[in-house]
């Protein structure tokens, strides 16, 4: 089509120091500078050490959904994430609810007051030990906890620094308060929703900025890892809401001659057109997502009122649901019914529960957890999370006497208020 304008890659990385190489090494795989084995005070019942991210330590300075999101995959592949909080803990602990039982899920927890010196020692000690942190802060946060770059670097030059933002590191925006609905309705997805002719849609249950932006940070601390490994650098990498946007608009985000438009739902929110699109049938809803009638059964004139938005309706409207579906299945368009309640359905659906992507677990103060995972699994070995969700500030003496603490600095730690835990002791 010709010269064609698109966004940036949705993650920055900047090399900020090379690794020293061990005597007689060249490029090519090395093991971690702070790998741990298996068994170690990050691995969970049945954790398994041929988990990719086995050995691996991560410092998580996160809150509310996309750093949580992030922290909680990078677990899942068998990271021990150490989630480090302040005395109140991750600011959506006490209104999370479901969604912060599920995010942090899979992780320890440390709780330190970082605004006195002895909370910032904590938190080098930490880092020092460390392979990367993650946070999703405003970009100069964690320098006022005492961890800026510099600091890290000092400490730890096999350190990787993973951060999610709002809005991107650097620009005139780079320092706004930013969430969710307000990065959708920057890039564009509130309006897209809405459609040409109809208002913009506000996606409030679904927070597609926050969890793409979790799984971006997720991929780029992997992919940090990765270069450390084979080029030995260690870095930097930042990705942002506002990215996590741009990849959700990416056919829109997209500039060249010629090129047709964006297809967008209708004012009803019914779907792009008549072969994809909901409708209601006499007892309940299916979705299609057909293809073009150029091609397929649908050219055939077998079912020439598919392409017919007005007729389909009225068609589909006097079949029961299963009758539509067994009718669009036997031609091979693609179809399912709407179902309603998979939140609850998930957990006795035969496909879920044949891609083992469901587990339980006790939580300390809600009891009986059941939730969904196992996103990915590697050839035999599941990546279902085995630690509950951490009380504020469980693991502070665990992690502080492996940081080198004795006893006796421990309990003047709690009792001069620098440390915290909710746990009983």
């Amino acid at each position: 089509p010709g010269r064609i304008r698109v966004p940036r890659p949705t993650q920055s990385i900047s090399a900020k120091d090379a690794l020293p190489r061990r005597s007689g090494e060249g490029p090519g795989p090395q093991p971690t500078r702070h790998s741990r084995e298996s068994g170690n005070l990050g691995a969970g019942e049945g954790g398994s050490p041929h988990l990719p991210l086995s050995g691996v330590r991560i410092m998580e300075m996160t809150n509310v959904i996309a750093g949580p999101v992030a922290g909680r995959l990078l677990a899942d592949l068998g990271a021990e994430m150490v989630k480090f909080e302040s005395l109140d803990g991750d600011i959506s602990r006490t209104a999370g609810g479901a969604g912060f039982i599920s995010y942090n899920t899979n992780k320890l927890s440390v709780s330190v007051n970082t605004r006195t010196d002895e909370g910032k020692e904590v938190a080098r000690r930490l880092a020092a030990t460390s392979d990367a942190i993650l946070a999703n802060m405003r970009p100069g946060a964690t320098d006022r906890m005492g961890l800026d770059s510099a600091t890290l670097h000092e400490l730890n030059p096999d350190l990787i620094e993973s951060h999610v933002t709002a809005f991107g590191w650097d620009g005139p925006d780079s320092h706004r308060p930013g969430v969710d609905p307000i990065a959708q309705a920057i890039t564009g997805l509130q309006h897209a929703q809405g459609g040409y002719d109809g208002p913009p849609v506000y996606l409030g249950a679904l927070a597609p900025c926050d969890y793409t932006g979790g799984a971006l940070g997720a991929l780029a601390t992997v992919l940090a890892l990765v270069a450390r490994e084979r080029l030995g650098i260690a870095q930097r990498v930042n990705t942002s809401l506002l990215a996590a946007g741009t990849i959700m608009c990416a056919d829109g985000f997209i500039r060249y001659e010629g090129r047709p438009p964006r297809p967008l739902p209708d004012r009803d929110q019914y779907g792009l057109g008549p072969l994809r699109r909901v409708y209601r049938t006499s007892d309940g809803w299916i979705a299609i997502a057909a293809d073009p009638p150029e091609s397929g059964p649908i050219a055939t004139g077998a079912l020439a009122w598919l392409t017919s938005s007005d007729q389909a309706e009225r068609i589909f409207a006097d079949m029961t649901a299963s009758e539509a579906l067994e009718t669009l299945t036997s031609r091979s368009i693609p179809c399912a019914p709407i179902v309603h309640d998979y939140v609850t359905g998930f957990f006795t659906d035969p496909q879920a529960e044949a891609n083992r992507m469901m587990t339980e677990f006790e939580h300390p103060t809600v009891g009986t957890v059941k939730l969904s995972g196992n996103l990915v699994s590697f050839d035999g070995f599941t990546t279902l999370p085995d630690r509950p969700t951490p009380l504020l500030g469980q693991h502070t003496s665990e992690v502080l006497a492996e940081l080198g603490y004795t006893s006796g600095e421990v309990r003047e730690l709690y009792e001069s208020g620098v440390v915290k835990t909710e746990a009983p002791t």
